[in-house]
């Protein structure tokens, strides 16, 4: 899939979950009614990215500004719809933005939900933004109850249910897969791991790649990874493994383990060829700018070439 199709499909996700919750909690009763709350619920969705990006202007993501963001959208929805109240309107304006965007942000990547009173940016890391088992439900549940007479909330209403049920099982996914990461390889040192949806917008538009997940396990000498699958059934083959002789630093930024940069000149990194013990005496080769080195253990956490 395109780049900027993906982006179109990240922007379209919110603008329809925004939509589906305008739509469960608004009348719908006239055509009137009904472009005044797709229209709402739409553009409360997309309503924080249009006053700047999450990276360069925080406050237009956090759980205390966005109601006022969206302020405006209520303000012209009640001089369109006059029988409405204005707390409905800014009501269900704010369960757009805060469902529709930022619930959606977090299952993805990192939000300041609570600047500016805190800088902690939390992110669930679960999601792909733009995966289309978000905008597709909810496209055919908008669809099929514009074209209903009887029952016109019911598709949204089920399509909303998928979407909540599917996150669910992502986050429980992450949670399952993080525990037989542990199982899988045991760490003779600190380490952290990392699991992060295995998708991007380098897969096809409509693909079962984009449920899986990929994991990496970060320590101060190790670097592994690889595909973990669904539910980590991929999780027996190490795709890389890197060796660093020298040991890193770690730093948690923005939710993430960010290697530090290394003082130390001509940093060592290698892809390790093999790994085994003799004696009692951990040993490592691996190949390094075409040319095999072999390191071995000789105190905790100290390696030394051979």
């Amino acid at each position: 899939m395109d780049i900027y199709l993906y982006l179109i499909f990240h922007v379209l996700s919110h603008a329809l979950l925004g939509a589906s919750i305008a739509w469960c909690l608004l009348p719908r009763h006239s055509w009137k009614e009904r472009f005044t709350t797709l229209s709402l619920g739409t553009l409360c969705g997309i309503s924080p990215d249009l006053f700047g990006w999450r990276e360069t202007s925080p406050w237009t993501h956090s759980i205390f500004v966005t109601p006022f963001l969206v302020l405006g959208i209520a303000i012209i929805a009640k001089q369109v719809n006059k029988s409405l109240s204005f707390k409905m309107l800014w009501g269900v304006s704010v369960l757009a933005v805060w469902i529709g965007h930022l619930l959606l942000d977090l299952m993805g990547h990192e939000v300041s939900l609570f600047y500016p009173f805190s800088q902690f940016s939390p992110r669930l890391g679960v999601l792909t933004l733009g995966d289309p088992f978000i905008w597709f439900p909810l496209s055919v549940g908008i669809l099929l109850s514009l074209c209903l007479q009887n029952n016109p909330k019911l598709p949204v209403f089920l399509a909303l249910l998928f979407i909540m049920v599917f996150l669910l099982f992502r986050i429980m996914a992450k949670e399952v897969i993080y525990y037989k990461v542990e199982l899988e390889y045991p760490m003779t040192e600190k380490s952290y791991i990392t699991i992060e949806p295995n998708t991007y917008y380098e897969y096809p538009l409509f693909s079962w790649n984009w449920l899986e997940y990929r994991f990496q396990v970060n320590s101060s000498h190790y670097l592994r990874g690889g595909y973990a699958g669904i539910l980590g059934e991929k999780l027996g083959k190490v795709t890389w493994y890197y060796f660093f002789p020298a040991g890193r630093d770690f730093k948690l930024i923005k939710g993430k383990y960010v290697e530090q940069p290394s003082q130390l000149p001509n940093k060592l990194v290698l892809s390790v060829l093999q790994e085994w013990t003799e004696n009692g005496v951990h040993y490592i080769k691996g190949q390094a700018n075409k040319k095999i080195y072999t390191f071995k253990e000789v105190e905790k956490d100290r390696w030394q070439e051979i």
